[in-house]
């Protein structure tokens, strides 16, 4: 604020007189300092601003004022113009002297008086604004914490008030806690503008260190605990173990992204021998959401020293959405754990999930969160927490990688690499490390594979719609459970063939004999103008039996078409240009809905996903759609023609998912690619990238399911270098055959001595 001074009188200071026409010298203009130091926050040490004040010159000529001020005595470096008797002289010094001087003027400027006579004035000091940073706010026991002045203003001396009793002199200094408890400190800063004070309460946390700084647990070469992937929807599931434990501790907490509607994975019920589990949407949403996968891990409840050193701990604590907890860790952990926390019960039914911030090595901070719009506070809940040291090893014979992002975790995906991998996909666990945004939200993943992941920051819309979040640090556990090496690649994993097939089934006799085949067939031609789909069954080690069914509205009398199929041994195998393909099968009675299908092989990019009915343990016709087919799988589910009840018995569905390439392997030509979301029900030609002198094998089917009506993929025309292809809808319902665009993905397999040069 500015300081006003009493103005000297005007009788003090003589008129100005005319004379021939022009202003007399300004002796006739006294000049008094009428305010002090005036400056903002950001620019308090280097613009300092003084305000003059003068007696004004009565001549009806005079029309401003021209204001000049130095640090010298008539040596003036700035200037301003005054249309009134008061300036602000800005970009002062704080503590220099400066002189100054002003003239009366006409507009014209042709009339100026001499300079009035000279004030000499110093620039204030700001009032200082004390502020202080540490380098640390908790750990044990003796702890050493630095103290570093950030005070604004000019700071001539720094004195520090500590709630042990201790004062301390200087600007930046050390000082170690040796006992246990909460301290408050206090900075008091002394400079030419005044004195400040700040006080920070309970800043400084010391913990107790352990008994000789050993819990007394010996390293464990055999830990109590176990990890899996479950999939779990609205509906309460129970988990068995598979030992049994004294003291569970079960931390499941991020979904898969099947379902885009926000969720919590909710736990109760542990026992020894297994707990319950579910997947709940926030309390704004209805309570259905799609099945989802789930990470989890169990462990005896306790600290526990790896073999190569680390320390976890897995604890319980009772807590309610009227507070944030304090949590002191026992394990003596050399650095920052990784911190995964969970509630363990579900005593208030509302949606409630933990968050955490403040971790450090000796603690964390932990509270309930719930819907934005739920002002009610959550009930007690049991929440179990799970620290764990960042590292790479070994337990129990499983691969582990613990670690953290940046804090760069935000609403968009964000792919996260382990840094290492043991083969197959890892159980995953994750949580956000930090609370940066105040916004109710869960972490979600997807295209988890076994070298990556991708992850975001999933907020509720119970209050509003916006779902941006500011950047979190996110920690994870990943644990490669399935550690078998990669099958190899031998040419005798794979069997191709081609016959004619009708309604009638007919036995197909392999080529060579197979432990665990999984067979793909797919249509090749349409001669008959009636949809059809190809039904496998009784897969062995030596055959299969296979036929045409055409839909339950049709007489289900089918003509001969061309069916090429696809045998490969169950597993996951290396093509010789070091990609990766999977065959599998799975069972599903999921109708009109889909259930996730997660690889165990590394792809690093999307593959395409060929499908097939293997089973007919319900007579009615159905066909296999997928959707999101990703890095980390896909979803899988049945559908019947429209007119029927969307109700099938489980069937089996067998798989082959195989990467977007080019391959010569065991004298064949095989390529696989996809269209774009292109194909609707009019023809659409696909080229082949390598020609051949005669037709090859076709194997067709659709990546996405952006239509609802039942459909399968149809092609005929094909020859050595293009197919035709198009969506065909069954007419059960209506005649209407209508089909937006879809994804279809093609596997093209020619015998290398037919390539055409």
């Amino acid at each position: 604020m500015r300081t006003q001074y009493p103005r000297v009188s005007e009788s003090a200071f003589p008129r100005v007189s005319l004379l021939c026409g022009f202003l007399t010298r300004s002796s006739l203009l006294a000049l008094v300092l009428v305010a002090g130091l005036s400056a903002s926050t950001e620019l308090r040490a280097a613009a300092a601003e003084a305000g003059l004040g003068w007696d004004p010159v009565d001549d009806e000529r005079v029309t401003h004022y021209e204001v000049y001020w130095g640090e010298a005595s008539g040596t003036y470096e700035h200037t301003l113009t005054a249309t009134s008797n008061v300036a602000n002289l800005p970009g002062l010094v704080e503590g220099q002297t400066y002189y100054a001087a002003v003239k009366a003027c006409s507009e014209a400027l042709d009339l100026c008086s001499d300079f009035s006579e000279e004030l000499v004035f110093t620039a204030d000091y700001a009032e200082p604004i004390a502020g202080f940073n540490v380098d640390k706010t908790a750990g044990e026991a003796p702890l050493t914490v630095t103290f570093a002045n950030t005070s604004e203003g000019v700071i001539e001396q720094c004195e520090w008030a500590l709630e042990d009793g201790a004062t301390l002199s200087g600007c930046t200094l050390a000082y170690t806690f040796d006992t246990a408890g909460s301290y408050s400190v206090s900075l008091t800063v002394t400079g030419p503008g005044g004195t400040a004070t700040m006080d920070r309460a309970d800043l400084i946390e010391v913990t107790a260190p352990p008994p000789d700084s050993d819990p007394g647990t010996d390293p464990v070469a055999d830990l109590p605990l176990e990890a899996g992937d479950v999939l779990v929807d609205r509906d309460w599931q129970w988990i068995d173990f598979q030992q049994t434990y004294a003291e569970p501790i079960v931390i499941a907490k991020s979904l898969s992204s099947l379902d885009e509607a926000p969720a919590v994975v909710r736990i109760d019920g542990v026992e020894s021998g297994g707990f319950w589990v579910r997947v709940q949407n926030w309390d704004e949403l209805d309570d259905s959401h799609a099945t989802e996968a789930v990470g989890y891990l169990v462990v005896e409840r306790g600290i526990h020293q790896l073999p190569d050193g680390q320390w976890l701990e897995a604890d319980l604590l009772d807590l309610d959405g009227t507070s944030e907890r304090q949590v002191d860790f026992i394990a003596p952990f050399a650095e920052e754990p990784v911190v995964i926390s969970n509630l363990m019960s579900a005593n208030d039914p509302a949606a409630v999930t933990t968050r955490q911030r403040y971790i450090s090595k000796s603690g964390l901070s932990v509270q309930l969160q719930g819907a934005e719009a739920n002002d009610v506070p959550h009930g007690a809940e049991t929440v179990a927490y799970l620290a764990w040291e960042s590292s790479v090893g070994e337990i129990n014979g499983v691969p582990f990688v613990v670690g953290a992002t940046g804090d760069e975790v935000t609403d968009e995906p964000q792919h996260v690499s382990y840094g290492t991998s043991a083969g197959a996909p890892p159980v995953l666990l994750m949580d956000m490390q930090s609370r940066d945004g105040r916004d109710t939200a869960n972490l979600r993943w997807q295209d988890k594979v076994s070298v990556a992941f991708d992850v975001w920051v999933d907020e509720e819309q119970s209050r509003d719609s916006e779902v941006r979040h500011t950047n979190e640090t996110v920690g994870y556990i990943a644990l490669f459970t399935e550690t078998t090496p990669f099958d190899s690649a031998p040419a005798d994993i794979i069997e191709v063939g081609e016959i004619e097939a009708d309604s009638t089934p007919q036995r197909v006799d392999f080529a060579r004999t197979f432990t665990d085949p999984v067979v793909i067939a797919k249509a090749m031609s349409a001669n008959e103008t009636d949809p059809y789909l190809v039904r496998i069954t009784d897969v062995d080690a030596t055959g299969f039996s296979l036929r045409l069914q055409e839909w339950q509205y049709l007489d289900g009398v089918h003509g001969t078409e061309h069916v090429a199929y696809m045998v490969v041994e169950r597993g996951r195998h290396q093509l010789p240009n070091g990609a990766w393909i999977e065959a599998d099968e799975l069972t599903t009675e999921a109708t009109n809905a889909f259930v996730p299908a997660t690889y165990r092989s590394p792809f690093l990019s999307s593959p395409i996903v060929l499908t097939s009915l293997a089973s007919d343990n319900d007579t009615w016709p159905a066909t296999v759609r997928v959707r999101n087919v990703g890095l980390g799988g896909f979803e899988i589910g049945l559908r019947m023609e429209e007119a029927a009840k969307q109700v099938h018995g489980a069937e089996t569905v067998s798989y082959v998912a195989w990467p977007r390439s080019q391959v010569e392997w065991d004298g064949l030509h095989i390529e696989a690619g996809a269209t774009g979301d292109t194909v609707t029900h009019s023809r659409y030609t696909v080229s082949y990238a390598a020609e051949a002198a005669v037709p090859p094998l076709i194997y067709i089917g659709m990546q996405s399911t952006d239509g609802g009506d039942t459909a399968e993929t149809r092609c005929d025309r094909w020859d050595g270098t293009s197919l035709d292809l198009w969506i065909e809808e069954e007419q059960s319902r209506n005649t209407e055959i209508i089909h937006t665009t879809e994804t279809v993905g093609y596997l093209v397999i020619s015998d290398l001595v037919d390539l055409l040069p």
